[in-house]
């Protein structure tokens, strides 16, 4: 059986994919890691599986149709589809949500559902990502060893976009709480960290903790801006 693994090219990446290897004999499955649009002509006939975990780009209908695609979303479906998941939630004051394989559609996060797992959002996003990875371990493992036929989602909610600003909303949030989430849910690789533009310079927050006294510490970089 050959089986691929479709992600960007990060920690929790590579950590799930080692965890996958070690799982099976080379034998048993071939694991492969995929991590460019251009590897989508990996998917042919002798595929089993090609899941998607990290994966912010469109699969074309010709490449998913009639093939065993199946992607990695984290969130309370129907809701917070679409772009973005994690740190749409978060802002919502989300602390629980569920990682879900989906068979792979036309329609955003919106096919069928094979298997779901309950995930906790809390941490900074490197923990997050990395408590997902165990999760899809887990769910992958189940979809492939008892071969789940996937179930329609029973309601449609539009999927929300994927977001753009990572400026630190300080003069609009009531808390030091609201400020944590935000600085956590951008803490990790391949992501801006949350900032304030002030003048010529940009302040970049991360490693954000709350203090027995209510109060946010972070860690700090002052730049001057390109």
């Amino acid at each position: 059986m050959k089986c691929l693994l479709f992600s960007a090219d990060n920690l929790w990446s590579r950590y799930l994919f080692s965890k996958l290897r070690i799982q099976y004999n080379p034998s048993e499955v071939d694991w492969i890691f995929c991590n460019t649009e251009e590897d989508y002509s990996m998917i042919t006939e002798d595929v089993s599986w090609a899941f998607f975990f990290h994966w912010g780009h469109i699969v074309p209908k010709s490449i998913h149709s009639g093939n065993n695609c199946v992607t990695v979303h984290t969130s309370n479906l129907p809701h917070n589809r679409g772009g973005s998941p994690i740190q749409n939630q978060i802002v919502k004051n989300v602390k629980f949500s569920r990682v879900n394989l989906i068979k792979m559609s036309d329609v955003v996060d919106g096919g069928p559902v094979y298997c779901s797992k309950p995930v906790t959002l809390s941490g900074d996003l490197t923990d997050i990502w990395i408590t997902i990875a165990d999760g899809s371990y887990e769910l992958i493992n189940k979809c492939i060893k008892e071969n789940l036929i996937p179930k329609e989602q029973q309601e449609f909610i539009a999927p929300e976009k994927r977001r753009r600003d990572n400026q630190l909303p300080i003069e609009s949030s009531t808390d030091v709480f609201e400020l944590y989430d935000f600085i956590r849910m951008l803490d990790g690789e391949g992501y801006e960290n949350s900032h304030l533009n002030i003048s010529d310079f940009k302040i970049s927050f991360s490693r954000a903790k709350i203090m027995a006294d209510n109060r946010l510490m972070a860690d700090v970089i002052i730049e001057k801006k390109v």
